[in-house]
């Protein structure tokens, strides 16, 4: 049953071009042996019937263009598992990371003292949630362009709203 469900899930993600290059080529591979394979077995009708399949998937992956892939993976690939907590403690560092800019040079006050203090703590615990964030079986560098992307999106929101925020210091 998990097994289908797998099959299927992957099955859909083919269809619906949401696939890096990486794994369009690792695709092709094995769609390349899967062909071979059916042409050297003994001709039967459901040799037949797989090598039809596995020749209309090779024709389905050369048509998923370089385009095609890069307007899927808009919202590929997927978010982190714990992404939402990392925003917002992304967001609680933000003043934190100002008011170390801003102190470089000068005495602290017991309150700056303090906020710094809890600063080494968010950043501790945005890098375990990270880390938490990686999937069982997934590469580790699979995991890192999920985790860069994770942190454009946050960059990305953070500097329209900065831009956006009127009379900024800076």
């Amino acid at each position: 049953e998990k097994y289908s469900f797998a099959q299927k899930e992957a099955a859909k993600h083919v269809e619906e071009g949401r696939l890096t290059l990486a794994e369009k080529a690792a695709l092709v591979e094995m769609n390349e042996k899967r062909i071979e394979t059916l042409m050297n077995e003994k001709s039967t009708a459901s040799v037949a019937e797989k090598l039809k399949k596995a020749l209309a998937r090779k024709q389905q992956l050369s048509s998923l263009t370089s385009e095609v892939l890069s307007v899927a993976s808009s919202t590929y690939p997927p978010p982190l598992r714990y992404e939402s907590q990392l925003n917002t403690l992304r967001k609680k560092l933000l003043p934190l990371q100002a008011l170390e800019e801003k102190s470089k040079g000068r005495l602290l006050t017991l309150g700056e003292t303090r906020s710094l203090t809890e600063k080494g703590e968010l950043e501790e615990e945005i890098e375990r949630l990270e880390i938490a964030s990686c999937g069982w079986f997934e590469e580790e560098e699979a995991f890192h362009e999920r985790l860069q992307k994770s942190r454009e999106r946050f960059d990305s929101k953070h500097s329209r709203a900065k831009r956006g925020g009127g009379g900024g210091g800076g």
